[in-house]
């Protein structure tokens, strides 16, 4: 193969090997396909087309996690045996974040803490998100707090999606079922079902109730 083939090779190998040893064979097999191949066994527009997703790569996992900028997913690991894919995402550096306590805009980053939320599966491998979400120092309220991440609420160790997966099914089947098909443990689901249901009841109006 050429340099630039190459390149392409060790750029999938990184991210993904299997989707590497995919990507090669077919370069392979079509270099020596004597009706594709050009006179030098280059294939330029399949090179093109490999660099373009390897350079894409990561914003279109962005793009599926529905993310904004400042944040972005900025690695992905495929672990075909461990039947996982793990997610980093991150934020750009000398990024702002309105304060969470007093919503005063574009404040400063004091220092992060690393995080991880059980997402909704990638076919049938499960799927983690991991960041260091950062705290913010405000110069308006002079308190250092911990930014929302749009993709879990605090306290969480689900991503919004998996949560509103979670709630779906629990009303369909019972915890403990659930909890076998997705992998998660009964406790964890039974205190996400115990969010909404106290965030449901605070809402509930009594006021034209009568005895």
């Amino acid at each position: 193969l050429a340099t630039s083939d190459w390149r392409v090779g060790t750029g999938l190998a990184t991210s993904c090997p299997q989707l590497a040893h995919t990507v090669a064979c077919d370069i392979h097999a079509l270099s020596t396909w004597s009706p594709l191949a050009r006179p030098s066994g280059r294939l330029p527009v399949l090179v093109i087309v490999c660099e373009v997703s390897v350079l894409n790569q990561m914003s279109l996992f962005s793009a599926a996690l529905g993310l904004e900028s400042p944040w972005e997913v900025v690695d992905v690991t495929f672990d075909v045996d461990q039947g996982r894919i793990d997610l980093q995402v991150g934020f750009a550096s000398g990024a702002r974040f309105p304060c969470p306590h007093c919503d005063a805009e574009g404040q400063p980053v004091h220092d992060t803490r690393e995080r991880s939320w059980r997402h909704l599966n990638f076919f049938q491998y499960q799927a983690y998100i991991h960041a260091r979400v950062p705290r913010v120092c405000c110069h308006t309220c002079d308190k250092t707090t911990q930014v929302e991440v749009p993709w879990a609420r605090r306290d969480s160790g689900f991503t919004l999606l998996m949560e509103a997966l979670l709630v779906t099914l629990c009303k369909a089947m019972p915890v403990r079922q659930v909890a076998q098909l997705l992998g998660v443990s009964d406790m964890r689901i039974w205190r996400t079902l115990d969010h909404y249901v106290d965030k449901a009841r605070a809402h509930e109006d009594f006021s034209e109730a009568v005895s």
